[in-house]
């Protein structure tokens, strides 16, 4: 589950105003944030030293009194509006004992996050479409409590894990970059989309706490060179040039798959490089003609006809498919019965058009 949180950045030293509840230090907050129910402020420190505090920044008539979770009937400290504060401590904030708010601390820096191994699953078999990433982290949840409950309420570390695969276009392949986000800790990560390129996968501890914090450099760890299996295949025709001037239905441009015959066609098998082999189908009118093995084909179309054309490209794990659909268009013979040789452009000749003729006298 991926959430958008709305992140509100302070730095060092520094105090927000436009907020009830401050503090001193390096830290972002959170106030009335619809993720962290049930509190009113999550103060993240990126640390806690003596100088790290809360300010109450708004104003009183009589007192100011901060309590812990633990021990709601005994102010931590009376009629102060600052004080010191603890990792992973909730407190309470009472103004003129009639308004309260609840407050949650952590300190960051306590939990960074450390990778150890980010190593693909060895099942190629089993990665035509998905695979899993094996990973080893410590990666320690986070957690708030609310002052009613008394259990810890987790908090999702997202963090980001890229790589690059290669996406067909324009008769050519093309370096894509992909990532997503997955939250841990988890024992294995599910990657969606195999890459259909070898390639290595990146993970970045870039959880939000990280980002808001602007803590650099960023954990990151990455695995080793993946070998994908993954198979995409596509065709490209090229129609070889002819030059009759009677003919009626000639194919004008080089990926034409509709003409008269002879229609001569080179057949490109574009498959990506994790494809070993190649098979080819050849049907007409749906009825099984030849197959045959080589990556690249060249066909004389002579016959009228429906043709298709299955490319399978493969390897030991995994397949892809594409087809053709070849149009050979019914013999004709257009003879005019009168022409207009005036010079005016029209009809100046006397031209037979014919279609699906090898020769004519």
């Amino acid at each position: 589950m991926k959430k958008t949180i709305l992140l509100l950045s302070v730095f060092a030293c520094s105090i927000q105003l436009f907020a009830q509840v401050s503090a001193n230090g390096t830290f972002v907050s959170y106030h009335n944030n619809p993720n962290y129910p049930g509190i009113d402020y999550l103060f993240v420190f990126n640390g806690i030293d003596s100088n790290t505090s809360l300010v109450y920044n708004g104003t009183f008539n009589n007192s100011v009194n901060w309590y812990k979770y633990s021990d709601t009937a005994n102010p931590i400290d009376s009629q102060t509006e600052t004080f010191n504060v603890e990792n992973m401590t909730g407190y309470i904030l009472k103004i003129d004992d009639s308004i309260s708010y609840s407050i949650w601390v952590i300190d960051y820096s306590l939990y960074l996050p450390i990778f150890y191994s980010l190593v693909p699953e060895n099942k190629p078999a089993e990665q035509c479409n998905e695979l899993n990433l094996l990973i080893q982290a410590d990666v320690e949840m986070l957690y708030y409590q609310t002052p009613q409950q008394n259990r810890d309420i987790f908090i999702d570390r997202i963090f980001t894990v890229s790589y690059s695969t290669v996406e067909y276009s324009d008769k050519k392949w093309n370096e894509k970059k992909l990532e997503f986000t997955v939250i841990l800790p988890a024992a294995t990560i599910n990657v969606s989309q195999a890459p259909l390129c070898d390639t290595q996968f990146k993970i970045v501890g870039d959880d939000v706490f990280a980002k808001a914090l602007n803590i650099k450099p960023l954990t990151e760890f990455t695995s080793a060179m993946y070998r994908a299996v993954k198979v995409e295949a596509h065709i490209v025709s090229t129609t070889s040039p002819r030059s009759e001037t009677n003919e009626d239905e000639r194919p004008q441009d080089v990926d034409a798959i509709e003409g008269s015959s002879p229609l001569d066609i080179t057949f490109n098998s574009y498959a990506n490089e994790a494809a070993l082999y190649h098979n080819w189908e050849f049907f007409k009118d749906n009825v099984p003609m030849f197959s045959r093995a080589d990556k690249d084909q060249q066909y004389t179309f002579a016959e009228t006809g429906v043709y298709r054309l299955v490319l399978t490209s493969s390897n030991q794990y995994c397949w892809a498919s594409d087809t053709i659909t070849i149009k050979v268009s019914d013999s004709d013979l257009q003879v005019p019965f009168a022409f207009t040789p005036n010079g005016d452009g029209k009809n100046d000749e006397f031209r037979v058009a014919y279609r699906s003729l090898a020769t004519f006298k």
